[in-house]
């Protein structure tokens, strides 16, 4: 949502506005010949969009693939203000200062003056704040899974940073009570209990069986995230922590390479397809492409799939090197980049591990853990003693069981 949009534009808010009336049939729909209702939210993380009292938007939402905090106003970013003036703070947060973090965003955009072009108070919300806020006309509080992934929460203290909030929204942003009180509103006809919207992220490792130390998750999607469970919050460096649900903790490193840096190369194929005059839709493509790689022998060249941020490389482009003169086919392609790939969560599942802690089971969840069976048997290698499970519908299934307490 708002991907392209420019600053000036973000001040109309109907990208916004349209998902709030398709939530809205859908809630017609799902509720039909009901009187009353429990609602549970799951929302992309690390965005957000600012609202006036009554939950009317005053901006389009501004995603995570919004990256202002590296644009510079008076020679400086967001990001490089905030890393100097509030270093102390952002330790606290549990994850590294991205310019697409909430925080820069707001910062910048705080900055820049548009928050001077809004009237009257303005509130901060996550995507499933907004439409709880939208659709019950109250305030509604930030669930801490959401908080914390603003980049503006302080994890020891369980509360919003006050001297990042100060600096992101200069004293002009309100923002809500963290926590996990419900909120009973009417809206055609219907009487709702609305939970606090919670992260994606936790919404899906509840659904697939995220219960115990002993576990480790690979959801494996766009983007990938490797995990695991703690009961006590143990600031790190590179591993980040985050809330789960009954006080507990995440182990996580995100923004791993999958799914979005493999459709460089369905694109590529698909280009080549194009040029001459082949059709094919995309299921063909990646059928070709991963029976390819299933066929080919195991010698791999070198990969790095860094086409975006990410923890495994301070690279931002991709690179294939070092393959002889007859060494480049799609096979040797294909197994390549599945191996670095496998490669990549290996190392993110050494780095979040708590030393000395066994790990039971292999949690398999996301579309390319389910589409790609050779990821998850390379990975099982592995842990040769582990069980491991695939879910489905993992965050429907975890919404599920946020809305009936049942973890």
């Amino acid at each position: 949502v708002a991907q392209g949009k420019t600053v000036e534009e973000l001040l109309m808010p109907p990208q916004a506005l349209a998902l709030l009336s398709a939530v809205r049939a859908m809630l017609t729909e799902l509720t039909a010949g009901q009187r009353c209702a429990r609602l549970c939210i799951a929302n992309e993380m690390h965005g957000f969009l600012l609202t006036n009292s009554a939950g009317v938007p005053q901006m389009d939402y501004v995603s995570w693939q919004r990256s202002f905090g590296t644009m510079p106003l008076a020679e400086e970013t967001a990001v490089s203000f905030l890393t100097r003036e509030h270093g102390d703070a952002l330790r606290h947060t549990g994850m590294p200062l991205r310019g697409s973090l909430p925080s820069a965003n707001l910062r910048y955009l705080s900055q820049c003056g548009m928050l001077d072009r809004m009237h009257g108070e303005l509130f901060f919300c996550t995507l499933g704040d907004y439409l709880l806020r939208a659709l019950s006309n109250a305030a509604v509080p930030t669930h801490p899974t959401n908080a914390a992934a603003s980049g503006l929460y302080d994890l020891e203290d369980g509360d919003w940073s006050r001297p990042l909030v100060r600096a992101a929204g200069n004293d002009r942003v309100q923002f809500p009570q963290v926590g996990e009180r419900t909120v009973t509103f009417d809206l055609d006809g219907i009487r709702y209990e609305a939970c606090p919207a919670i992260g994606d992220q936790q919404a899906a490792l509840l659904g697939a069986g995220l219960h115990h130390a002993g576990q480790l998750s690979f959801n494996l999607g766009t983007g990938a995230q490797v995990s695991v469970l703690t009961d006590a919050y143990h600031p790190c460096t590179m591993v980040q922590t985050r809330p789960y649900f009954n006080g507990r903790w995440l182990r996580t490193l995100p923004h791993l390479p999958s799914g979005r840096a493999l459709n460089v190369y369905i694109r590529f194929l698909q280009d080549i397809l194009i040029r001459f005059g082949v059709k094919a839709d995309e299921s063909e493509i990646w059928h070709v492409f991963l029976t390819a790689a299933d066929t080919s022998a195991s010698a791999h060249f070198d990969v790095d799939l860094s086409f975006f941020e990410n923890p495994c490389s301070d690279r931002l482009t991709g690179l294939l090197a070092g393959f002889g003169e007859h060494d480049l086919s799609l096979g040797s392609l294909a197994s390549s980049i599945l191996y670095a790939m496998v490669q990549n969560f290996l190392w993110a599942a050494n780095e979040v591990q708590i030393p000395g802690q066994p790990i039971s089971e292999l949690l398999f969840s996301g579309g390319i853990a389910r589409r790609i069976g050779g990821v998850r048997k390379a990975i099982a290698a592995g842990y040769p003693s582990a069980a491991a499970s695939v879910a489905e519908d993992e965050t429907l299934r975890g919404l599920w069981q946020y809305g009936r307490q049942t973890f």
